[in-house]
């Protein structure tokens, strides 16, 4: 599909989420311009701010600083999240950081041993399993240096 094609799926998705859905952002969203979406997000500019729309038209972040295979770590008026590749938020937007913690196997397929998103909010750290459960409460880890 060519760029325009893209464009006027972006703003069918803005469209139809202002008239049908009763989300407050779908019906006070309105962008100045639209890029092609890459991956789960396209970009959009809402005045002089550029922001990132999820492809559902019912999730709008500031920014998007990590694509996993199945999950997303995004902004979101200053706090850490991650959604999974549906649309539902599996960490809340209320983290100082998140890192992705995992271990694969490598093959014609990834196969993930395990995958944690591992938040960290004042000094504490805990991680979440893919469905949004707490795996690991927030924590205190302290690190030093290990003598033998």
């Amino acid at each position: 599909m060519n760029y325009s094609i893209y464009k006027l799926i972006a703003y069918l998705i803005l469209f139809f989420n202002s008239v049908y859905l009763s989300n407050s952002l779908a019906q006070t969203l309105q962008a100045t311009a639209i890029s092609r979406f890459n991956g789960d997000f396209a970009k959009i500019q809402r005045g002089k701010r550029i922001q990132q729309l999820f492809r559902t038209g019912k999730l709008l972040v500031d920014e998007v600083s990590s694509y996993g295979d199945s999950l997303s770590i995004a902004k979101k008026n200053g706090s850490y999240g991650a959604i999974i590749s549906t649309g539902k938020i599996i960490v809340p937007f209320r983290y100082e950081e998140i890192s992705e913690e995992y271990d694969f196997q490598d093959g014609s397929q990834r196969t993930y041993n395990y995958f944690y998103p591992v938040v960290k909010m004042k000094g504490r750290f805990g991680a979440f399993d893919l469905k949004g459960k707490v795996k690991v409460g927030l924590l205190i880890i302290a690190f030093g240096q290990l003598k033998v």
